[in-house]
């Protein structure tokens, strides 16, 4: 049987101990958003852009400092991209709303402690799509399409929570106000 299965005893367990002597980080968030009526049209068109900068993220175990910026890989502690990124314009009216979005993953090494050949991982920008339409006044329909292009992770990264790892998937909804 599985560790920890109904049928059988449990016989292994993992756990991840962290132990730090010390922990830093230092970084600037950013953001920046502009929304303007579109003068005789219907409705507001409206910029936003969200993004961070780390410059580093620092554990002492005991040691000495290991910076960790720019490890973006499965089995790094703690992955943190140096750069990441959402940008969206958007159209906004009484009766129709649509959004198209970027998301930007910057790159980096897989993991740094790590003695591997090509340890190098790209970046990522995503596209993703978004509407929704009223209709009437109690009813709404909403469609969105993340990662529009079906863009791969890097091809080293699987599971990682940083990057898409899903590929394009497609949703959507209906609201109803009673």
């Amino acid at each position: 049987p599985a560790p920890g299965d109904a049928i059988g005893p449990v016989t292994e367990v993992t756990a991840t101990n962290l132990n730090f002597q010390s922990f830093k980080i230092r970084g600037i968030d950013f953001e920046l958003g502009y929304t303007t009526q579109l003068g005789s049209l219907p409705g507001s068109l409206r910029l936003r852009g969200l993004a961070s900068y780390v410059d580093e993220l620092l554990f002492d175990a005991g040691r000495g400092p290991v910076d960790r910026v720019g490890n973006v890989g499965d089995n790094a502690s703690f992955a943190t991209p140096r750069w990441r990124g959402t940008g969206s314009i958007s159209y906004l009216s009484d009766d129709l709303n649509l959004d198209l979005r970027l998301r930007y993953v910057d790159g980096g090494y897989f993991n740094r402690e790590m003695n591997i050949t090509n340890n190098k991982v790209s970046s990522r920008i995503y596209v993703d799509l978004g509407a929704e339409f009223k209709v009437g006044e109690r009813f709404s329909l909403s469609a969105n399409v993340n990662n529009l292009f079906d863009r791969d992770p890097p091809y080293v990264l699987q599971n990682t929570a940083l990057f898409d790892s899903v590929g394009r998937y497609f949703q959507v909804g209906a609201k109803a106000r009673f």
